[in-house]
């Protein structure tokens, strides 16, 4: 077209991007209401699945240290589904076991 590079880039950027249509795009078929909607959606849905996944990435919620006896320390399993313990007995203390991140 006729139009300088720039002018094009940000047309299409705020017709076409998730988040800036919804501010600077105008659509009879899609009206802002429910681009809204949508956006919404989406954040609900992506933070949804990370607290899900969160405890997959990082399994270390720091109980490992308040454990005082070897047993009570062994007695929790890795969230990972190994059947491994979740915590190490090092001497007189518990710390949380770092297992291989490779699935």
């Amino acid at each position: 077209g006729d139009q300088p590079f720039t002018e094009r880039f940000l047309s299409e950027v705020k017709q076409h991007h998730r988040w800036l249509c919804v501010a600077f795009f105008y659509s009879d078929t899609f009206p802002r209401s429910l681009r809204v909607l949508s956006l919404a959606t989406n954040i609900i849905v992506l933070l949804f699945v990370q607290s899900i996944s969160y405890n997959l990435s990082k399994p270390d919620d720091g109980s490992c240290g308040t454990y005082k006896t070897q047993s009570a320390c062994l007695e929790p399993k890795s969230s990972l589904g190994t059947g491994a313990s979740k915590c190490a007995w090092n001497g007189g203390s518990c710390m949380f076991m770092e297992h291989p991140t490779a699935f």
